[in-house]
């Protein structure tokens, strides 16, 4: 019994000392803990920050905001990496890829060094937006658009296949639809052509839609749809649909 209580005393003493360790190591490690919490929130400004940054700095994606000429995104990069700094962080930027493309986008990785923690993200960002890419698919492409002239006059009577908003899978956001006298088997020629409301939203993958256009002058004529998600990527050109004619 004797030794029992001995050895329990020596714990509650060791726990005591352990206590008042762990009290004083506890205040280093909140004080650590919440410089790195800064740091990360920091972190998490500038990506975002950025984002409107190359926006601007590229026409909305006209053009590459990578060039060192660009005041816009080279200043801003300047004042974030003195500002970072002055609070003893190691702020770098590195330029990755520029595309032309629906929408246009930008790649860059960014680093923060605080001193003990490195955080490091590589961030597609949509150019049209300012907008971090986080789903990185596209909407599926529609293949099987038909015209067939309407009943009355002036009207074109469409169907095609909904897509998916992540290629054949989900609900895209809404679709673009346009209508020419000349084939539209080209983005050139689909972004020339005129453009035509859609009054619903797409429905899920593999469900048919119909849609009338009406109020069309007598002709023939050739349509085309581009699919859009929530954050505007946009699918291929469908397929340009045989002409169909608007009576007179």
């Amino acid at each position: 019994m004797i030794l029992l209580m001995g050895f329990i005393i020596a714990l509650i003493i060791i726990g005591m000392g352990t206590i008042v360790y762990s009290t004083a190591s506890s205040n280093s490690r909140s004080a650590s803990l919440q410089s790195s919490m800064n740091a990360y929130d920091s972190f998490t400004n500038i990506r975002e920050e950025y984002g409107k940054v190359l926006m601007f700095g590229s026409g909305s994606g006209a053009y590459t905001p990578f060039n060192q000429s660009n005041t816009t995104v080279s200043g801003f990069e300047s004042k974030m990496m003195n500002i970072t700094a002055s609070h003893g962080y190691i702020l770098s930027f590195k330029w990755g890829k520029y595309l032309d493309e629906s929408p246009p986008t930008a790649e860059v990785t960014i680093q923060l060094f605080d001193g003990m923690n490195r955080f490091e993200d590589t961030i597609t960002y949509n150019l049209k937006t300012g907008r971090i890419l986080y789903d990185l698919i596209p909407p599926g492409n529609i293949t099987d658009l038909t015209a067939v002239t309407g009943a009355a006059d002036g009207k074109i009577n469409l169907s095609w296949t909904a897509s998916g908003d992540d290629c054949d899978i989900g609900i895209a956001s809404e679709y673009e639809l346009r209508y020419s006298n000349q084939s539209i088997d080209t983005m050139a020629k689909f972004n020339n052509a005129t453009f035509y409301p859609v009054n619903f939203n797409p429905d899920i993958n593999g469900t048919p839609q119909l849609f009338e256009v009406r109020e069309l002058d007598p002709g023939t004529y050739y349509f085309a749809i581009v699919v859009y998600d929530e954050i505007l990527h946009a699918s291929k050109i469908s397929n340009c649909c045989p002409n169909a004619t608007a009576a007179n």
